[in-house]
Formats: structure tokens, sequence, C-alpha cells
């Protein structure tokens, strides 16, 4: 059993903090563990963080409930149209489309009231193409009460954690890009990922609602910027893959009378999307797809993937005060090379871009991508 307790708010200085505690029962052990989470914001944003729900909490912590057997109890009451679409639709189509999935039950009173809401409109400041495509799509359009006012980067287990000089690169570089824009950034931290270890590839989408919901009080709109289109959408097997091939379904579950979370950007692939970015000047100085650093290091997957799309539409080179674009045109047969590798690999983020370069694959560039891949072998048994 896992019991949420009542949140409360703390304030430290200039900033507050949304506090619970969380306390795991396993039957098997006589031991409870857990701890307070907390999810912290200047004060500024202290009047949106919801402590009248359990909403958040429940959330975040249910793709753990689930993959461990618990069920959940909750001391303060749940939003009814949030648990409705959680205990009538939601967690019975992943467990029935599921090997390993408990069916998780929830005990809370229910909130029919609805909670107050400052009207913003956001999405996530990761300045990856898909956030620029989410930013560029929804500002100045024709739908004017759907326009992004907010940017968010929330420290909920992508960046490494808040003392990493790559979160504060990442965020460095969204603040300047808001401060260029005149976007207003709503900047988190929390220790849930501490508390309760959760793999962030199969869990963001809980974690991130988690971000969301601590803030219910604040977003009218949110856009879950995604990286997986609507034609790739399943259910099956879903507790073995990354939440993205359901999004459709969770965005539908999370959002309440209040709040409407869109799956913004499956309409299109990676290649489309890229196009897009490219064609706007917001993106030249702030585009940001680094696996591995705090800015574009060139050389990982992501960094290849995107410097090979630009140049396949022909807008790499608006993007040298981000990417390495000299190095990229002087180590061409490298960089062909990495696309063979992937392509031979089966990666499906590289379907697209292949047909662009297959004829540009030279001898030396398919020795380049054997040699990378001796250099992977090697490495892992240094290890």
């Amino acid at each position: 059993m896992i019991t949420i307790k009542k949140p409360f708010i703390e304030h430290e200085g200039e900033y507050a903090s949304l506090k619970c505690e969380i306390i795991i029962q396993d039957p098997t052990s006589e031991n409870a563990r857990g701890g307070v989470i907390f999810f912290k914001v200047k004060n500024e944003y202290a009047p949106y963080l919801t402590y009248e729900r359990s909403d958040a909490y429940i959330i975040g912590l249910l793709k753990y409930a689930m993959s461990n057997k618990h069920d959940i109890q909750c001391e303060t009451p749940v939003s009814e149209t949030l648990l409705f679409n959680l205990d009538t639709f939601f967690i019975d189509s992943l467990v029935s489309n599921s090997k390993n999935l408990y069916r998780t039950k929830i005990y809370a009173d229910i909130a029919s009231d609805v909670l107050p809401n400052d009207g913003a409109v956001g999405t996530g400041a990761s300045m990856g193409i898909d956030s620029f495509h989410s930013i560029i799509n929804h500002s100045k359009s024709r739908f004017p009460q759907h326009d992004i006012t907010h940017l968010s980067f929330h420290n909920v287990g992508a960046s490494y954690g808040s003392g990493s000089s790559v979160y504060k690169e990442r965020l460095h570089n969204a603040e300047m890009f808001c401060k260029e824009y005149g976007y207003k950034l709503v900047v988190s931290d929390s220790n849930i990922q501490d508390v309760i270890w959760q793999d962030h590839y199969l869990t963001h989408h809980y974690t991130s609602g988690f971000a969301i919901f601590c803030l219910q009080k604040l977003w009218k709109v949110y856009y879950y910027a995604s990286s997986s289109p609507y034609s790739e959408f399943t259910l099956k097997n879903n507790d073995l893959y990354a939440p993205g091939r359901y999004e459709l379904l969770t965005v539908y579950a999370f959002s309440t009378d209040i709040l409407k979370i869109y799956s913004e950007g499956a309409t299109k692939n990676r290649l489309e999307k890229t196009h897009l970015v490219a064609d706007s000047p917001l993106s030249y100085k702030y585009l940001n797809v680094c696996m591995i650093q705090g800015h574009n290091c060139g050389e990982c997957e992501k960094c290849i993937r995107t410097m090979t799309m630009l140049d396949a539409i022909g807008s790499l080179n608006n993007y040298s005060s981000v990417f390495p674009v000299d190095k990229y045109y002087n180590n061409y047969d490298y960089y062909m090379g990495r696309i063979y590798y992937y392509h031979k690999r089966g990666l499906h983020a590289f379907d697209s871009i292949y047909p662009h370069f297959k004829d540009k694959i030279t001898f030396k560039a398919k020795l380049n991508a054997l040699k990378y891949t001796f250099n992977l072998i090697k490495s892992k048994f240094r290890k």
C-alpha cells in the first residue's frame, strides 16, 4: 500500500515548496519506506501550488504502484474527473494490455468543486525539436486563447539533477530564450526521483504530469511535446515501452475540468517537425537536443540525428552557433558512417533520414561505421 499524506506548502526564503509524505508498506515486510516529496518554485508561483488535492502525487506514483503491485490511499481528496478517468478506463486499459502490471485500486474521497485557475498556457522548455515545434506552433496563432504564455523547466528526471552542470547549462539556455522572446519561465525542482526512483524512459509522462498538476491552479492548457506520431499508438505490452506509444490516452485521462493537456506535434514525423522548426529563426541560437551535455556535443545519437536532418533540408548552416557545423562537413564520411550504423541497427528514428543520404554513403563511410561498432564493443568490455 502507498499512502499519500496531506500535501502542504512550506516557504523557504524566495522559494515555496509543495510537500507531501509518502509511505510505502510492502506486504512482505514490516518496515515502511518512502519519504517527503517536494516540488519547489519561486514565491511568485506559490499561489498555484495545489495542496488541496492528491492529484499530482497520484499521477506521479501511479506507474510505480502498478509495476510494484501497490494500491494507493489518499488522505486528501482527488479531483472527481481525474479519479473517474483513472478508475473507469485508464488503469484497466494499461493492465489488460500488459504482462506485468497490477490493477491498482485508489482509495480517496472525491472533490467535485472546481479549483481556481489562472488561465496560463504552457509547454516544456527543453528547447529540442519537439519543444520548439510546440512553441512555434502555438505562438501568435489563429487561436489566441491557446497561445503559449509560459514555458516550464521541471527537474523531474531528465536533466541530471539541479546541481549538475548539464542542468545549469540547459536552464541558462531556456532563460536566455525566454528573455529574448518575452515568455515567462516557470522553473521547478523536485526530489520525486530520489524518494521513489523510476526509470525515466518508462515513466516520463507520469513524472511530467506530476509537475504539471503541482501547479494545477496555474495551467488552463498544457502542451505535452510528443516524440511519437499518432499512427504508432498502441497499448500492447505497454509496460515494456516508453509511454509515448499511448500518449493520446494519457493526456485525455490526465485532463480535468480546469486543465486540458494536449499531445502536441504528433501529426508529423520528426523530419517534418524539423522542417517547421528550421523555418523559424527562434531556434537558431537556442536549439538544444544533446543526450549527454548541456550544449550540443555533435557526437551523440540525438545530435547526429538532428544535424543530418537539418543538412537534409538545407538548413544546417543556420545553426552554426549551436552545432559543430564545420566539424560535420570536414568529417562527412564519419557522419555518413554513423547514419549507416544507425540504419543497420534498425533505429526507427533514422527511417526518414537514411533515404536522403544513402547515395552519399561511401566505402570509407561504411568502414567508419565498422570502426565505430568495434569501439563500442571495446568500451563495453572495459566496463
